[in-house]
């Protein structure tokens, strides 16, 4: 049950994220559009309801894990997945240094995943 939070946190975290990107972006690139305010585009609804569900799927993980394990790892993952997703549908590019520091993001979701059992 706890790896299935974390994943689902993480994922509805990341979702959230990419679906305010794509939101804003969809919004920019269609004039017809430019006229909707930005809390109401598609993009921002879904990703508010994606932040609902990392929400609960975190207050419940916060029940079982300690937020001193929980915090750090579901940020890392939400780290990485963004980062892939906009490098791949957005085209934003790495640098070294950004992955440099995905580096030590893996290496510290691989350490601190090591303490979760369950």
């Amino acid at each position: 049950m706890i790896l299935f939070l974390i994943v689902l946190t993480s994922l509805s975290n990341a979702g959230a994220t990419v679906a305010l990107k794509y939101g804003d972006s969809a919004i920019r690139k269609v004039a017809v559009l430019s006229h909707i305010p930005k809390h109401l585009d598609m993009g921002a609804i879904v990703g508010v309801l994606c932040y609902f569900v990392s929400f609960l799927a975190y207050r419940e993980l916060l029940s079982r894990l300690p937020a001193s394990i929980s915090y750090p790892l579901t940020t890392g993952i939400v780290i990485l997945l963004i980062s892939v997703v906009v490098t791949m549908f957005f085209g934003e590019q790495w640098t070294f240094q950004s992955l440099l520091g995905l580096g030590f993001v893996i290496l510290g979701i691989v350490l601190i995943g090591g303490q979760v059992t369950g």
